[in-house]
């Protein structure tokens, strides 16, 4: 059996803080080290979560800047009402609201270090490694060709104005893994089709699918409903609620009166490639992010010219002694 995950998998996890949330995805990293399954996750798909890792996170980063307010209500009376006992309450106010700052400032750099900490350890520990054990496809011309096809059709899997991704994805699909069983797993909706609250693959594609195989084709909206294929109830109907519902960043930290939980280090190399300010990998130029909220600008995560792994901050951490 070959499954295949989409990037929009990957990139929900990105945005994910909860160790909880991950576990589905690390359980799927164990049984495929198990060989319970073979890892499809073709270049294309590697190309689209590496491109899109950076802008995540930094517009994440940039979040957090801008969580605090940039007005106090004693700042707003203005100075239409003056005298000596509304000035010391003014000074008093401004002494208190500055401890408060600088603290709750101190918890956001906390939960931004943990954040991109987080990011890094999924990158290293997950995401690389499932990238390296995949089955290598080429893209060939007859593959591109076939994609560009699809997308002037207007062919699922693929969206309208996106670039091609998913349509190559399934072309090397269809062209290379024809014999064994297939499990794709995304919650985009040009890959499914919905019948009576049962998720199925889109009928074009289950169509496209039966005319070069007689091999079973099935669509998973989650890792976790996967992982209870191979294993009845390994992961809860609690958890595969989580991951279907995973919310931003902002919501795990804030919600939770910002609870950060520590992970830990490194990254992932992405080729010899930059990060434009679309968020893009091209070759040549060197560039980060950088996202400013108010009068502060957000860490932003970039790709050394040197070693080619993503990095926070101003330097990289594998080429700076």
């Amino acid at each position: 059996m070959r499954v295949f995950l989409d990037a929009n998998i990957y990139l929900k996890f990105i945005r994910s803080l909860s160790d909880k949330r991950l576990d589905s995805l690390s359980k799927f990293k164990e049984y495929a080290d198990n060989d319970k399954f073979t890892v499809i996750f073709p270049q294309i798909t590697q190309d689209e979560v590496f491109r899109k890792i950076p802008r995540l996170t930094n517009k994440s980063l940039a979040i957090f800047s801008n969580l605090l307010p940039n007005k106090s209500p004693m700042k707003m009376l203005g100075n239409e009402i003056s005298n000596e006992a509304v000035d010391k309450l003014r000074k008093e106010w401004k002494k208190e609201t500055s401890k408060i700052e600088k603290s709750f400032d101190k918890k956001i750099e906390k939960v931004k270090s943990d954040y991109t900490t987080s990011v890094e350890k999924l990158i290293r520990d997950i995401i690389e490694p499932l990238a390296d054990m995949s089955e290598k496809y080429d893209e060939d011309d007859e593959i591109m060709n076939d994609a560009k096809q699809r997308k002037l059709k207007g062919n699922p899997p693929g969206k309208r104005n996106d670039p091609l991704g998913d349509e190559i994805a399934w072309e090397l699909l269809k062209k290379n893994c024809t014999d064994d069983d297939l499990v794709i797993i995304s919650d985009d909706s040009d890959w499914r089709f919905i019948k009576n609250d049962k998720i199925l693959l889109q009928p074009l594609l289950q169509r496209e699918w039966n005319s070069v195989s007689d091999k079973n084709i099935i669509l998973k909206d989650t890792v976790g409903s996967f992982i209870n294929t191979i294993k009845k109830k390994e992961v809860s109907k609690r958890e595969i609620e989580k991951e279907k519902n995973i919310p931003s960043i902002v919501d795990d930290y804030v919600v939770s009166s910002i609870s950060p939980s520590p992970h830990s280090h490194s990254l992932r190399s992405a080729s010899d490639s930059s990060v434009s300010s679309s968020g893009v990998i091209s070759s040549g130029l060197v560039s980060t992010l950088p996202l400013s909220v108010g009068t502060t600008t957000a860490t932003v995560a970039s790709i050394c010219p040197k070693c080619s792994r993503f990095y926070f901050g101003e330097k990289c951490d594998n080429c700076t002694p």
